[in-house]
């Protein structure tokens, strides 16, 4: 690591112009009073000495470039010997920092090139997710609101308790035919059984009058408590005890003198296959109610899709919308009203199942806050294949979940934000 000592020939081109005699050997002026300042080897005083001193250099021009030319290489020498510049230990140090920065530049890009592979690709597949989560979304309860509906249907029930019926015949021209035959047919009873050429159009015209006064009531009874929503649905297990409700009120008023026994029976027929449906829907889909394990080829998926058959073909009211307002009347209008206060007055969500409307086919299968997913549940297609399972926050997919296509195959699986897949920072 030491700097090697100068030739022969370099000590005679010193000595020539240090004033040493050529040829003279390299002992008898050493290198280091030549670099030396104030000293030239000759006796004499050097310029640099002289011009410490204030004084003008003893040296014309041309010497004193031909003194510098020939020291400034050996000047040179001796400063990289000083700080180790061409020391072994100084090239295997600029050669390990040149492998860092090397080595820090290839990984700084290496990093960038996986950026830009990772975040375009998810990017994509968020895409997808969310387009997904926005065709699913109108199947969900985001909008069914219970506190939205409770006004509408007190003031309906209201409408309908306040309204007088239609007038009614007291007679129909059969009952007329055989009170007068009777009687002996007396004198008027071909008149009142033949001749009644504007009956039909009287009562037409009562009944038209009375719908219309219906509607005025209602148009403006509902004008400041109408939904947002125009559709209101009903899990299985609140369209069933809806259902249940209207029955026994039917029942009863069965029972008012004169009794019908025919409508008695048959309500009371109906109203216990909606019980027993009850006791069954409680029984299967409470231990089931995460739903997310069920084979749809297995024991269980079976047994719900059946009991979701047998609630379709009890006919419950699952939906409910505004402008079917007209199906109602005073004992459904209350029916209706009791039904959704008194979801609105439970405290704690509740586990139960929801079918596709107008259908047997499963919808959801989890937990519910009044009449929108909440907590844990399972979303399915109309196939029965899972599309969604994981937390549900006000009707919408919210919190950590799965989001399947119909075939099986992922399509997301992190987490969600009110009905939509979070775009991780990274994705772009």
């Amino acid at each position: 690591g030491r700097h090697r000592m100068p030739t022969a020939e370099e000590q005679t081109w010193a000595g020539s112009a240090t004033g040493r005699k050529p040829g003279a050997k390299a002992e008898e002026t050493s290198w280091t009073s030549i670099l030396a300042p104030g000293n030239r080897g000759d006796g004499r005083t050097s310029w640099v000495s002289e011009r410490g001193k204030g004084a003008e250099p003893a040296v014309d021009d041309d010497e004193f470039e031909v003194e510098s030319a020939m020291l400034a290489p050996l000047a040179e020498l001796q400063d990289r010997k000083l700080t180790g510049g061409w020391s072994s230990g100084g090239r295997w140090r600029a050669a390990a920092r040149r492998k860092r920065n090397a080595a820090f530049v290839m990984g700084a890009g290496f990093v960038v090139v996986v950026f830009l592979i990772v975040g375009g690709t998810t990017n994509s597949r968020w895409a997808k997710a969310d387009s997904l989560c926005q065709t699913l979304d109108r199947d969900t309860t985001g909008s069914n609101d219970v506190t939205d509906w409770v006004p509408w249907a007190e003031t309906l029930s209201q409408v309908y308790l306040t309204h007088r019926a239609p007038a009614v015949p007291e007679h129909t021209p059969e009952e007329d035919a055989e009170e007068c035959a009777k009687s002996g047919w007396k004198a008027g009873c071909t008149r009142k059984v033949f001749h009644k050429p504007n009956q039909d159009e009287h009562e037409l015209a009562i009944i038209e009058a009375d719908r219309r006064a219906l509607e005025d009531a209602y148009r403006v009874a509902v004008s400041k408590v109408l939904p947002v929503e125009q559709e209101l649905r009903l899990p299985a297990g609140i369209a069933l005890s809806y259902k249940r409700a209207v029955a026994e009120a039917q029942k009863g008023v069965c029972e008012i003198a004169p009794k019908d026994p025919k409508c008695i029976a048959a309500r009371t027929v109906e109203v216990r296959a909606i019980s027993a449906l009850q006791a069954a829907l409680v029984r299967e889909v409470k231990p089931r109610a995460f739903g997310a394990g069920l084979d749809p080829k297995g024991a269980d998926m079976h047994t719900l899709r059946t009991l979701a058959r047998l609630i379709h073909e009890q006919d419950p009211v699952d939906t409910v919308t505004q402008n079917a307002w007209r199906n109602f009347n005073a004992i459904t209008a209350v029916v209706l009203r009791q039904t959704l206060q008194h979801v609105q007055e439970r405290a704690s969500g509740y586990q139960d199942m929801m079918l596709y409307p107008h259908s047997s086919n499963m919808l959801y299968l989890g937990r519910f806050q009044d009449l929108q997913f909440e907590g844990h549940g399972t979303l399915y297609y109309t196939n029965g294949k899972v599309a969604y399972t994981g937390g549900w926050k006000a009707g919408r997919m919210h919190g950590e979940g799965t989001l399947l296509h119909q075939d099986g195959s992922l399509v997301w699986e992190g987490s969600f934000d009110m009905g939509r897949p979070s775009q991780p920072w990274y994705s772009f």
